[in-house]
């Protein structure tokens, strides 16, 4: 199993806390779109999207509150949803 780096710089979610919507800021490693996932806590897979510029709007109204984790290729940032 591949190890993830969690950083709050390569790829930034804000708010967080969340409850609407957290908007993601993804440093492009390769210059190319990138994909993020959404997983909850028990690591099934619950929300992707294929992003094609830095930063883009996650919708969060629809998760029960929680911790989830934010995945791009090379990346993994933690979010709280109230």
């Amino acid at each position: 199993v591949e190890e993830l780096r969690i950083t709050n710089y390569e790829l930034r979610i804000s708010p967080n806390p969340v409850s609407q919507f957290a908007v993601c800021s993804l440093k492009f490693v390769n210059k190319r779109p990138e994909r993020i996932f959404v997983y909850d806590e028990t690591g099934r897979e619950i929300y992707s999207e294929k992003i094609t510029s830095a930063n883009c709007q996650l919708p969060t109204a629809a998760f029960s509150p929680g911790i989830y984790f934010i995945k791009s290729t090379n990346y993994v940032a933690k979010l709280v949803v109230e």
